[in-house]
């Protein structure tokens, strides 16, 4: 009778413990979108190369963090011997407006954070408990407006990648979870100075018309001169990549 007790704790004790590590991977499945095949991790992939920037799921430091706006990314990471490092970087696509064979341009440029910018962003993420906080699709009432900003965090730590995405959080109304994420983009823009660092760009593109954020087009004002010189400029382009 004693042997037979103590088996069935035996079994008793395995199906608690199996039950709570489906728990567990059923929670990490719940936080993070299932990702590889999803249009923003593709679109995400895809001008992530474009610009250069590190794939985030493949990364080989201690913690790694990347946020994306409409028009900036922001990325920083701890390696292997503790050094911490970030940089912002911005980017347009040209937008060809005469009737011309599209170009398919990318102009990006990348700044460095400083230590006291990196440092006062994962004292963030950590207090926030960023973290917790599962993409959208898995929190109730979050409403997914036809037109939105997107921003997506990604983040890895010992070989754990995830993926998550929030439309508008500044437009959801009473979530708290859309509150924490709208102060800690807000907070991160700020200690990262995104607007002065944004203006610094716009000066360097080398584009006559570019779209931001995939919808909005902008074109700067030129003189007749200077409009011939774009004008060269993307023929050449055109021609070099044998594009009309």
């Amino acid at each position: 009778m004693k042997n037979l007790n103590m088996k069935n704790l035996f079994i008793l004790f395995t199906l608690i413990f199996s039950l709570n590590v489906y728990a567990q991977v059923d929670i990490q499945t719940k936080l993070c979108l299932e990702g590889d095949s999803s249009f923003w991790y593709i679109w995400s992939k895809n001008l992530g190369k474009k610009i250069e920037l590190n794939n985030v799921k493949n990364s080989q430091n201690k913690r790694t963090y990347r946020l994306w706006t409409d028009k900036q990314v922001i990325d920083v990471w701890i390696d292997k011997n503790d050094k911490k490092y970030g940089k912002i970087t911005n980017w347009v696509e040209e937008c060809n407006i005469y009737g011309e064979t599209p170009s398919n341009r990318i102009f990006y440029f990348s700044y460095d954070l400083n230590l006291n910018q990196i440092e006062k962003i994962f004292t963030l993420i950590d207090s926030l408990k960023i973290d917790n906080i599962p993409d959208y699709t898995y929190i109730e009432n979050w409403t997914d407006l036809d037109d939105y900003t997107l921003y997506i965090i990604e983040n890895s730590n010992n070989n754990s990648y995830c993926f998550r995405t929030y439309p508008s959080p500044e437009s959801q109304i009473d979530l708290k979870e859309a509150k924490t994420i709208q102060l800690f983009i807000y907070k991160t823009l700020e200690i990262i100075h995104a607007n002065v660092v944004w203006a610094d760009y716009k000066t360097r593109i080398p584009f006559e018309c570019y779209v931001i954020g995939g919808t909005r087009v902008t074109c700067k004002p030129l003189s007749p001169k200077e409009r011939k010189k774009y004008k060269r400029e993307r023929k050449k382009y055109l021609r070099k990549h044998k594009l009309n």
